[in-house]
């Protein structure tokens, strides 16, 4: 529920000071609720080379599988980058299915 704050005649100060106090009230509220509800560690990136080591391969073998979908990279600049829950989904799915590897 939103409450509605009325100011008559206020002067700045005054009205600065209850605007900080509020703002503040309601940034603490919603950082508890942001970090209650962030159980897990934030997302992690990998390089092409750490992505390579956990599945084992070459890099080769792993611009195949983004050729293929398989496997989801993402540009930084000109660094292609990887969420480490991806490739792990990956290595668990190329494990259960063969791509001919």
């Amino acid at each position: 529920m939103k409450q509605k704050t009325i100011f008559i005649q206020v002067n700045p100060n005054e009205l600065v000071g209850q605007f900080k106090t509020e703002m503040r009230e309601l940034l603490k509220s919603e950082l508890l609720v942001v970090t209650k509800s962030k159980g897990k560690q934030p997302m992690q990136l990998l390089t092409i080379k750490e992505v390579c080591e956990l599945l084992r391969c070459s890099v080769s073998s792993v611009r195949r599988l983004m050729d293929k979908n398989v496997l989801i990279a993402y540009k930084s600049g000109k660094r292609l980058l990887f969420k480490s829950e991806e490739v792990e989904a990956t290595l668990i799915q190329l494990n259960t299915k063969n791509y001919g590897y």
